[in-house]
């Protein structure tokens, strides 16, 4: 699909399985309190399109509070501030996801959901730049312990819009029937608003990181 990459200041950051190229803003990235995110729309225009000051001072007005789970609390299945019901993120995953599921011997729900959920369960088309394993989500994100990894950052990203809390969910939300994430895991993902092209990954990472659905 054609992508259109920002003209922001480039640099060189880690995406998949090798260092390409991206358009990272490093001069004009807002700055969210944590826990706090836009959506694609207001932050695309404000941001990637470098709107004018009414247009960033709408996108601040808009922000939505959105408590995640960090790459940390997912690796190490350590419980955070108002996110899962205060349960650590495997074990809230597998009450909401496999709730019910038969325990093998010495088997805890958190290492059932480690162990059964695979990035094809969050992405049936998958994401640009997976090359292969593991293919569970947990193994990944363990192997690929980076925030400026593509594939962990749509993994963590994923993880957090459907199990964290809502604020994440509005934040992505665009139409019924559309999946934000997997458009932006596949490059096809575009504002419904209409401004700009097709965003390009490192679009998609630097709203992701910006917007506090990725946090080491």
């Amino acid at each position: 699909a054609p992508q259109q990459p920002s003209t922001n200041r480039r640099r060189l950051i880690q995406l998949g399985a090798g260092s390409v190229p991206v358009a990272l803003t490093l001069a004009s990235r807002p700055v969210f309190a944590a826990g706090q995110c836009n959506t694609t729309s207001a932050w695309g225009s404000a941001i990637l399109r470098n709107g004018v000051g009414s247009v960033k001072a709408r996108a601040a007005a808009a922000r939505i509070d959105n408590p995640v789970w960090s790459l940390s609390q997912l690796r190490n299945d350590s419980a955070g501030i108002g996110v899962g019901g205060g349960n650590p993120p495997w074990a809230w995953i597998y009450q909401q996801r496999y709730g019910g599921a038969a325990l093998g011997k010495n088997q805890t729900p958190s290492d059932y959901a480690q162990a059964t959920l695979k990035i094809s369960d969050l992405f049936p088309a998958g994401i640009n730049g997976q090359t292969g394993g593991p293919d569970t989500v947990y193994g990944y994100i363990h192997a690929h312990n980076s925030t400026s990894n593509f594939v962990t950052s749509l993994l963590v990203a994923r993880l957090n819009a459907l199990y964290a809390g809502s604020g994440a969910s509005l934040c992505l939300a665009s139409s019924p029937s559309t999946d934000v994430l997997a458009e932006m895991a596949r490059g096809t993902f575009q504002p419904s608003n209409g401004t700009g092209g097709f965003w390009s990954n490192s679009d998609v990472l630097q709203y992701l990181l910006d917007n506090n659905y990725v946090v080491a």
